[in-house]
């Protein structure tokens, strides 16, 4: 295995706080999930979009953060993450809907506290 991969993987693992030992799962799901990513790439020769979905700090952003590593480190290709803790209304808006609606709209997460407009 690369081992400029394996170091930047390390990196980025203690980056996020991340004090398990993730080896197995290294190589057992990421690897092999970014080997099929890439070549559904190259058969599509378009982009395409991964979609995570779990519960809440399930680890769906850790998970997305060492995909991208690989896919770019191992198979160069051109990654972009988004997530949906990136599109959350402003606290002053949040605020602004807690006082007409339910004060649980303060809080992050909650349905109705996203922006469900930021992509159009």
């Amino acid at each position: 295995m690369n081992q400029e991969l394996i170091f930047e993987f390390n990196k980025l693992k203690k980056k996020l706080f991340i004090k398990e030992n993730l080896s197995k799962i290294f190589k057992n799901i990421y690897l092999k999930l970014a080997e099929i990513i890439f070549l559904r790439k190259i058969n599509l020769n378009k982009p395409i979009i991964i979609g995570l979905s779990g519960a809440q700090g399930s680890g769906k952003s850790t998970f997305a953060q060492f995909l991208k590593l690989i896919l770019e480190k191992k198979y160069n290709l051109k990654t972009a993450v988004v997530s949906i803790d990136d599109v959350y209304k402003t606290k002053k808006e949040r605020f602004r809907i807690s006082k007409k609606i339910n004060k649980l709209f303060l809080t992050r997460g909650v349905p109705g506290t996203h922006d469900i407009n930021f992509f159009n």
